[in-house]
């Protein structure tokens, strides 16, 4: 298990996901989470990965994909949607979600960095990948890594 401020770093994360998620719920459908649900949601997972010995590092909420649907992989397969986003200064965010083949949070991970350039910044997200990658992701039938800039993921 890891310790109560690594569970608190976890809530908060997992926190702003829930709220991301369902802000893009609300542009897309109309419909968003109830505060109750996001809530219940944050403690649930948190919790699980406290459990489950989750290691979550500072992270960014991802920009807003190009597709509006997120698909979800075969079953047993793992899907990890990565972004990047250039801020003011040269400074970048990378980060991205893994979910199952039922769309269930796995993990969530992050980091800051400097660059300038939006496709490098996007090949950086996906790179960081060899940082949080967890042994029980080696169970999975197969992994999907899916990002927004075409030509970074065409590249790999």
């Amino acid at each position: 298990m890891i310790g109560r401020e690594d569970l608190a770093a976890n809530l908060y994360c997992t926190l702003i996901w829930l709220v991301w998620k369902s802000s893009c719920k609300l542009i897309h459908t109309d419909k968003e989470d109830s505060d109750t649900s996001i809530a219940a949601n944050a403690i649930s997972y948190a919790v699980r990965s406290n459990f489950l010995n989750f290691q979550l590092e500072n992270w960014d909420t991802n920009q807003l994909r190009l597709s509006s649907h997120w698909h979800p992989p075969p079953p047993g397969w793992i899907k990890i949607n990565v972004d990047g986003v250039l801020k003011k200064k040269c400074r970048t965010g990378v980060g991205g979600v893994a979910r199952d083949d039922k769309g269930r949070f796995l993990l969530a991970f992050g980091n800051s960095l400097q660059h300038w350039d939006a496709a490098q910044t996007e090949l950086c997200a996906v790179l960081f990948l060899k940082n949080v990658v967890k042994e029980w992701m080696f169970e999975a039938q197969g992994v999907i890594i899916e990002g927004d800039n075409k030509n970074i993921i065409n590249l790999l």
